[in-house]
């Protein structure tokens, strides 16, 4: 929901549920929402408290346990407690879906989330998730 230029949630009854004070925000998945307040990037809860904040000059929503975000012009992945899953060394990658994601540093890859370790393997052609 917009207001005066900030952004804020409400619920399916239109009821204000969190205060419009985001410049920015992403959607709810996984009981977090990414939001970023005065250039300061953060996931907060349902209830609108700050659960992480972060140095990340963008971040994504959860998927897979896993949020995407970029930093230095690179993209990886942290997981709910903020830990750098994957360092952010991809020029481009695609959100999680069934434990994968698209990735390319130099090559085409993708990661495969085996436990709570990821594996990346070069290959020559991958099809959209």
């Amino acid at each position: 929901m917009r207001l005066n230029a900030k952004y804020g949630f409400i619920d399916e009854s239109g009821e204000l549920k969190i205060e419009a004070i985001y410049d920015s925000t992403g959607y709810f998945s996984e009981g977090y929402a990414p939001v970023v307040r005065n250039d300061v990037c953060s996931l907060i809860d349902y209830e609108g408290n700050e659960v992480l904040r972060t140095n990340y000059f963008w971040l994504r929503e959860f998927q897979c346990g896993l949020a995407m975000f970029s930093q230095n012009n690179r993209f990886g992945f942290i997981n709910k407690i903020g830990s750098e899953v994957i360092q952010a060394k991809f020029l481009r990658c695609y959100a999680f879906r069934e434990n994968r994601a698209v990735i390319s540093k130099v090559y085409r890859a993708f990661a495969q989330l085996t436990g709570h370790n990821s594996t990346t393997k070069k290959i020559d052609q991958m099809a959209a998730c």
